[in-house]
C-alpha cells in the first residue's frame, strides 16, 4: 500500500501532520520530497505553531466543541457578513491528541 503524508523535519525527528496508522518496530521506506518552504518570517515560529497545533489553548477547545454555527451567532450582528461566510470552507472538528480532522 502507498500512501503520502506530510511531514515537519524539526532537524532531528520527521514528524506527521496526521497520525499515520504505522505498525511499530517494522521498517518502511520514504520518499523525501521538498514542498515550498516556509517565508523567512515563519521559520523560527514553526516549531512554535506545531506546538500551538498539539496544544490549543482551552478557549479555542470550548469555541470547537460549540461549532461554527453558534460560534457565529455571538458576534455583533453588523459583523458577521464582514468577518465570515457561512458557507465557506471546510467543516472541521477538534479531535484531543489528534488535532483538526474534516468532518
Amino acid at each position: 500500500m502507498t500512501r503520502t503524508a506530510t511531514v515537519f523535519f524539526d532537524g532531528e525527528i520527521l514528524k506527521p501532520s496526521s497520525p499515520l496508522d504505522l505498525h511499530p518496530n517494522r521498517s518502511y521506506v520514504i520518499r523525501i520530497g521538498d514542498e515550498d518552504p516556509l517565508p523567512a518570517d515563519l521559520e523560527d515560529t514553526s516549531e512554535e505553531i506545531l506546538r500551538a497545533r498539539e496544544n490549543p489553548h482551552p478557549e479555542s477547545e470550548q469555541w470547537a466543541e460549540l461549532g461554527f454555527e453558534d460560534w457565529a451567532t455571538q458576534l455583533p450582528e453588523e459583523d458577521i457578513s464582514e468577518l465570515v461566510e457561512a458557507h465557506a470552507g471546510t467543516e472541521v472538528r477538534w479531535v484531543p491528541g489528534e488535532g483538526w480532522r474534516e468532518i
